[in-house]
C-alpha cells in the first residue's frame, strides 16, 4: 500500500496545487509545522514509508537475534515479542499524532497518513493482545520456582539463567519486572524512556 499511494502520488505530482492553503490554529495563528507545499507531505510522506520498513527490517532482525545464542528457546522469544509490539506501537502513535497535528484542512490529502497509522495502531493492538495471551500461557507451564525472591533487588530481576525479559511478579500474572540479566532488558526500557518522558513533559 506504501509503494501504491507513493507511486499515484508521484504519477499526480505536477497536477496538484503549490503552495498548499494554510491551516490556521486554534490560537489564530498559522502553524508553525504545517509542511508550505504538497511536495512537502510527499517528502514527510517518504520518510514515513521508510521508518515503516526501518521497523519491519528491526523485527527480522530480532528475530534472527532470537535464533542465535540467547534465545534458544521459541517460547522465550514469544514472550519477549508482546513487548517490542509495545514499543512499536508507541513510535507509531508518536508518529501518528506528531504529523496529525501538522495536517491542514484539506484531508483528502491527509488520508494515506491516517489509513496507514490507523491500520498500523489496529494491528500492533491486535499482535501484542494475541502475543500477550501467549506469554501467559508459556508463564502458567514453567515451574513455579522460576521467581525466586532472592534475585530481587531494587525492583528489578536479576537471573541470567532465565530466557525472559519480563518477570510476572505475582500469580495472576498482572504485574511485572525487568530482567535486568538480559540486554534486550535495558534495550526495551531506553526505547520506552524517551517516550515516557516526552509525555510527562507534554502533559505537564
Amino acid at each position: 500500500m506504501t509503494f501504491v499511494v507513493i507511486s499515484i502520488a508521484i504519477g499526480r505530482f505536477d497536477s496538484v496545487p503549490d503552495p498548499m492553503p494554510i491551516h490556521f490554529g486554534a490560537n489564530g495563528q498559522p502553524d508553525g509545522f504545517q509542511p508550505k507545499t504538497w511536495g512537502g507531505y510527499l517528502a514527510a510522506y517518504l520518510i514515513l514509508g521508510a521508518i515503516f520498513l526501518g521497523i519491519q527490517w528491526g523485527m527480522w532482525a530480532f528475530q534472527r537475534y532470537g535464533e542465535g545464542q540467547t534465545l534458544r528457546d521459541r517460547s522465550s522469544r514469544e514472550a519477549t515479542l508482546p513487548w517490542v509490539q509495545i514499543f512499536l506501537l508507541i513510535v507509531f502513535a508518536a508518529v501518528f499524532f506528531a504529523l496529525l497535528a501538522s495536517m491542514s484542512f484539506q484531508y483528502y490529502a491527509a488520508w494515506p497518513f491516517i489509513f496507514v497509522m490507523a491500520v498500523t495502531v489496529v494491528g500492533s493492538i491486535a499482535i501484542i493482545v494475541v502475543l500477550s495471551r501467549k506469554q501467559r500461557d508459556i508463564d502458567k507451564k514453567l515451574p513455579p520456582t522460576t521467581y525466586q525472591l532472592d534475585k530481587m533487588k531494587y525492583g528489578f530481576y536479576f537471573d541470567a539463567d532465565d530466557q525472559r525479559i519480563l518477570i510476572p511478579t505475582n500469580d495472576d500474572h498482572s504485574h511485572f519486572t525487568f530482567n535486568l540479566s538480559k540486554p534486550m532488558s535495558w534495550c526495551v526500557m531506553a526505547a520506552l524512556f524517551p517516550q515516557a518522558s516526552l509525555l510527562y513533559f507534554w502533559c505537564g
